[in-house]
């Protein structure tokens, strides 16, 4: 079931305060969106924003790292980069004191 903008936030402000659960959460609740997110980029994307850089420095990670046999799928592909970058996500999250607002709303927007 999707969530709401501000549920969203909630989750946000309690993984920048440490929260695991919250951590969890929000990775299920990010990964269908952040699928869309990373595919689109990788698609029509020029790679000028921060979120659209990073999808591009993690999809060349994963091309590099784990993306290797031919029967491997795009969808895979686009799964395993999305999956990394909202580990991204909730790295930064965890690393700061409150939410990057920027990010939350990129996510947000595309959802």
């Amino acid at each position: 079931m999707p969530i709401t903008t501000s549920e969203y936030r909630a989750l946000a402000h309690r993984v920048s305060h440490g929260d695991r659960e919250a951590s969890v959460i929000l990775k299920r609740q990010l990964g269908p969106q952040m699928v869309y997110v990373v595919w689109h980029e990788l698609r029509y994307g020029k790679g000028r924003t921060v979120i659209a850089k990073q999808i591009r420095a993690e999809a060349r990670r994963v091309a590099l790292t784990s993306f290797r046999t031919e029967r491997d799928s795009p969808e895979r592909f686009v799964s395993e980069v999305a999956e990394g970058m909202c580990d991204w996500v909730l790295d930064a999250l965890a690393a700061t004191p409150g939410p990057p607002q920027s990010l939350l709303d990129t996510v947000v927007a595309w959802s």
